[in-house]
């Protein structure tokens, strides 16, 4: 049986639309809460487990930063438990990390071995999961992404244009350089690392690189929303986390061994706004 936590989540939501995971049985927050050990614990004693998908994650960035043993928990502690009962129960063992397990400080595309160095506690707890699962489980496989949205959830795209519904102008950094990732994309390549039986560490998201600001304004312009969108600095934007500054991931690892393309990321988020209202 392949179950998949975190159903209320924006991946997991967009997983389940997806239908790509058939058969598969989706767990709320309330059938399986990872902050709670004692009773994931039980959970993967008691169940029959072909393959676990974890969607599930602490993702508010800032306050992680006030939070740390409990984004720890969730990010950390929990996937480093199903990881080591996936390599005791011999079940695959599906995990989703994130760019901001890099430092920024480098201005070229990261590769999988490049070496790590998270500067907010969202990524540190991210990377430790990471790393405790691959000391753990040899057969795990690990999906870094960036900037994801989709219909579901709280992400950029949805909040751009909201925001741009209420004000007169909308002030976005234009300092940090990543690159979305469109749901339904990662989805489908996480389908082909699952039949393929990918392991250990690749990287996915759409092709190209943008700011925050750019990215900003192309949503506005493929929706023809005149709010105009003001550049400015990480510096001005008081957070209670720091951003890398560039976050761009490259791909080359997923796209060689899936034999795939993947298309930029202007294209992916124009077919997700001809739908999106």
């Amino acid at each position: 049986m392949i179950y998949i936590a975190g159903a209320s989540s924006q991946l997991g939501q967009e997983i389940k639309k997806s239908g790509l995971f058939s058969g598969a049985i989706f767990l709320e927050k309330n059938d399986l809460d990872l902050s709670k050990l004692d009773s994931l614990e039980k959970f993967l004693n008691t169940k029959k487990i072909k393959t676990f998908i974890n969607a599930a994650a602490y993702t508010n960035v800032d306050r992680a930063e006030s939070e740390k043993s409990l984004s720890s928990l969730v990010n950390s502690h929990a996937p480093s438990l199903i990881a080591q009962y996936a390599e005791e129960k011999k079940f695959k063992f599906i995990h989703f990390s994130t760019d901001y397990v890099f430092d920024g400080e480098i201005k070229e595309p990261r590769t999988e071995i490049s070496a790590t160095h998270p500067i907010n506690h969202y990524g540190q707890s991210k990377l430790d999961g990471e790393n405790s699962i691959l000391k753990i489980n040899s057969h795990a496989l690990i999906i870094r992404t960036s900037w994801l949205y989709s219909s579901f959830g709280n992400n950029f795209v949805k909040t751009i244009l909201k925001l741009a519904n209420e004000r007169s102008y909308l002030a976005v950094i234009d300092d940090q350089t990543g690159c979305p990732t469109l749901a339904t994309d990662l989805i489908k390549a996480t389908k082909l690392g699952h039949e393929q039986d990918l392991k250990g560490i690749y990287h996915f998201s759409n092709e190209g690189k943008t700011t925050w600001h750019n990215f900003a304004e192309t949503i506005l312009k493929l929706k023809r929303v005149k709010t105009p969108v003001k550049a400015i600095k990480s510096s001005e934007l008081i957070t209670q986390a720091i951003r890398p500054k560039y976050s761009v991931l490259d791909k080359t690892k997923i796209k060689t061994h899936l034999n795939i393309q993947i298309r930029p990321w202007t294209e992916a988020l124009q077919e997700f706004l001809k739908d999106f209202s």
